[in-house]
């Protein structure tokens, strides 16, 4: 019978391509009936996907633009993939006054890498009566300098003095505000070995300035790294001839005037009469009559 249905196509071949293009259109048919249920489905998982609205450049920006309202935009993003650094609408404001620290073009997500605070004044971190002062350091003075900003620190001041050389404590419990350029909290192990300094940054009073100045000027100073619930203090204080050698002392006393003695009596008790009688040759340069020499 297949042999009947064989011979019969070959003699009547406009037939036998005509049950062939039906059987092509059938199976496009539901290939394409197929393609249209997915598409469909895709369309309605779609619409019920969770979308997410970010903050996004409004238009190009270049690096250093610090952001004003008119620079940002919001759009929608499925949830899957927005990613977890970037800024949501509701945090709109706090974009306001930073930094752009990379370009970016008009519709791209910001992140918060995209960003960064603009610092405050350093000056900011004095409180009222304070002072910043900025002394030098190398690697012995500074514990290896693994002095950190936030550090309480003692200074001591090494100097000469007739012949020998002296060591005695200047200042005590003093707050390390910056080491180098870096301040802010410490830096973790990995990247002590990284920092290296020469200046350290001080908070101290204005008496306690003038003292570290006239430190640096007279001698070497170092810092000694101190623990910070250590809150004894120290009884060597900077006083007497350390005092006075930095010139931090009292000062010295005003020379009182030589008194002039005639017998038992001062030269400024002295009558006219007496005077005439004892000579002005026995007078000092430029005295008169009731004056003191």
């Amino acid at each position: 019978m297949i042999r009947a249905k064989f011979l019969w196509l070959c003699r009547h071949p406009s037939a036998g391509f005509g049950l062939l293009a039906l059987v092509a259109g059938l199976m496009a048919a539901g290939t394409s009936s197929r393609y249209l249920d997915r598409q469909e489905e895709a369309l309605r998982q779609a619409a019920h996907r969770v979308q997410l609205d970010r903050v996004v450049a409004a238009s190009s920006l270049t690096a250093g633009t610090v952001l004003q309202a008119e620079h940002l935009a919001a759009r929608a993003f499925p949830a899957e993939l927005v990613p977890s650094d970037s800024w949501d609408v509701a945090q709109f404001e706090s974009l306001l006054g930073q930094v752009l620290s990379q370009p970016l073009r008009a519709g791209d997500l910001i992140s918060k890498a995209h960003v960064q605070e603009v610092s405050s004044p350093f000056s900011q971190q004095l409180l009222s009566g304070r002072r910043a002062l900025t002394v030098p350091v190398d690697a012995i003075s500074s514990v290896s300098g693994l002095i950190r900003p936030g550090d309480l620190i003692d200074i001591y001041v090494s100097f000469d003095d007739r012949q020998r050389r002296v060591t005695a404590p200047l200042l005590q419990s003093v707050l390390v505000l910056a080491t180098g350029q870096r301040s802010g909290e410490g830096s973790t192990t990995a990247r002590l070995d990284q920092d290296v300094y020469n200046t350290l940054t001080l908070d101290v009073g204005p008496d306690d300035a003038l003292k570290l100045l006239a430190a640096r000027q007279h001698g070497r100073i170092s810092a000694l790294l101190r623990n910070p619930d250590d809150h004894t203090p120290h009884q060597a204080a900077v006083r007497g001839e350390l005092a006075d050698i930095l010139g931090l002392g009292p000062g010295a006393r005003p020379k009182q005037p030589v008194q002039v003695l005639y017998g038992n009596r001062p030269a400024g008790q002295l009558g006219q009469t007496e005077v005439e009688r004892l000579g002005w040759l026995d007078m000092p340069d430029g005295f008169s009559v009731g004056q003191q020499p």
